[in-house]
């Protein structure tokens, strides 16, 4: 458990290092981004004890108008995707980057500020 909980660790700081934000589920007060871990799916395990992990990243968004969400939020999913180079890590390699919810509204507070988020969806492999 403790390299499941590591390799999540590393990831979550590598991605949020690749986007520019601090690995943080709180939602800024004012306007500005977040990233968190979500809910993880079951891994699959293989004859060589190896297994194939996906591991859910959300970002969250918050600011006064839609449109700067819907483009930031849309560029950042786009620039991770792209990728094809991961860097190497010693207990596990990262495979793919996708987008498993494209950006999209989550709530309007009554200050009239917009909330939106998107999550990618890590698959690494264990070594």
């Amino acid at each position: 458990m403790d390299n499941y909980c590591s390799a999540q660790s590393q990831i979550l700081e590598y991605i949020a290092d690749l986007s520019g934000l601090e690995p943080s589920a709180k939602i800024p007060f004012n306007s500005g981004y977040s990233i968190a871990v979500g809910v993880t799916k079951s891994s699959q395990r293989f004859f060589n004890h190896k297994a194939l992990l996906c591991l859910p990243v959300i970002f969250f968004g918050k600011a006064n108008t839609q449109v700067v969400l819907m483009n930031s939020l849309s560029k950042l999913c786009e620039t991770l995707t792209s990728m094809h180079e991961f860097t190497k890590y010693d207990g596990f390699e990262i495979a793919d980057i996708s987008v498993s919810a494209y950006p999209s509204l989550v709530d309007t507070e009554p200050n009239g500020m917009f909330i939106w988020s998107c999550t990618l969806s890590v698959l690494y492999y264990t070594k």
